[in-house]
């Protein structure tokens, strides 16, 4: 019987080492995908203040509103961003 509890001690510590193991991963994993995320929403906020209408578009950006489009592969086309940007220039 002492060998059996010897076994399931070890057992319980080796799955407590494995579980510690996928929490760090996961946790790592998490974070890494947090700080995309903060990239993204940060470069997404800094092209939308060119469209702040305060000070009659003061801020206006053409290169931060092409950017912006970028965000949106689905509804903007190549052809699209082309248009867009001659649009813009006149």
């Amino acid at each position: 019987m002492g060998i059996q509890g010897e076994n399931f001690k070890g057992l319980q510590t080796y799955t407590i080492s494995v579980m510690n193991c996928l929490t760090m991963s996961l946790t790592s994993s998490l974070m890494s995908w947090m700080i995309v995320l903060l990239r993204q929403s940060t470069k997404l906020l800094l092209c939308v203040t060119c469209l702040n209408s305060s000070d009659s578009f003061s801020a206006f950006n053409k290169e931060k509103l092409i950017h912006l489009t970028l965000f949106y592969p689905n509804e903007f086309s190549i052809v699209d961003l082309m248009v867009l940007g001659a649009q813009v220039d006149t």
